[in-house]
């Protein structure tokens, strides 16, 4: 009887002993867990403050560049217009000096207020002739010999490639006569491709 409890009291504290080590097992892991988290969201609060400090550095750059041409070209134009003795007193002199900072002062805010909106821009939208897609090289053959007219131009307004071209057009920011450009360049692309393929043995 006493081995038998002594059996059942080592077998209990084994079984603490296990418990316990577990428990602190988990909580390694579940620290390291926290731990790893933690040097994530500082990687990238780090990858962000770069960028962000490497933005700021290229709109300052970009706004200087901007600012310097346009004063540029505010001084060409002063240059153009005659300059006189006989444009008032000093009191009126004054005063149009006063007038001119407030309105350069103005002019820089607004300036500034631009050149933060251009950068939200994509570059389609500043660049749109550079990022023209499916326009026909000089010298295409199969472009000259082309009557010029539209595909879709053909179809009823009730059809639906002709509403699928006008949804294409108002979510893609193109007008109609450039998707109507696409389709053709398409077609007229697959039937040079079918054109030239081998005929079938």
């Amino acid at each position: 009887m006493e081995g038998v409890e002594k059996e059942f009291e080592q077998n209990l504290m084994t079984s603490q002993q296990e418990t316990k080590y577990l428990e602190s097992d988990g909580c390694t892991k579940d620290h390291m867990i926290q731990e790893e988290i933690k040097r994530l969201c500082n990687d990238l609060c780090f990858q962000y403050l770069t960028l962000e400090y490497e933005f700021e550095k290229k709109f300052k750059e970009y706004s200087e560049l901007k600012e310097k041409r346009l004063q540029f070209k505010i001084s060409n134009l002063i240059k153009r217009q005659p300059v006189t003795d006989e444009d008032g007193d000093a009191k009126s002199r004054l005063e149009f000096a006063e007038k001119l900072q407030s309105l350069i002062l103005k002019r820089q805010k607004l300036s500034q207020k631009i050149y933060g909106e251009e950068v939200k821009l994509p570059l389609i939208a500043l660049f749109p002739e550079e990022f023209k897609e499916n326009v026909w090289a000089k010298g295409d053959k199969a472009h000259e010999k082309d009557t010029g007219v539209s595909i879709i131009a053909g179809f009823p307004k009730t059809d639906k490639l002709y509403k699928y071209c006008k949804l294409i057009s108002v979510s893609c920011g193109m007008t109609f006569a450039e998707v109507e450009n696409s389709v053709d360049l398409i077609e007229q692309s697959l039937a040079r491709t079918t054109k030239n393929s081998p005929t079938p043995l």
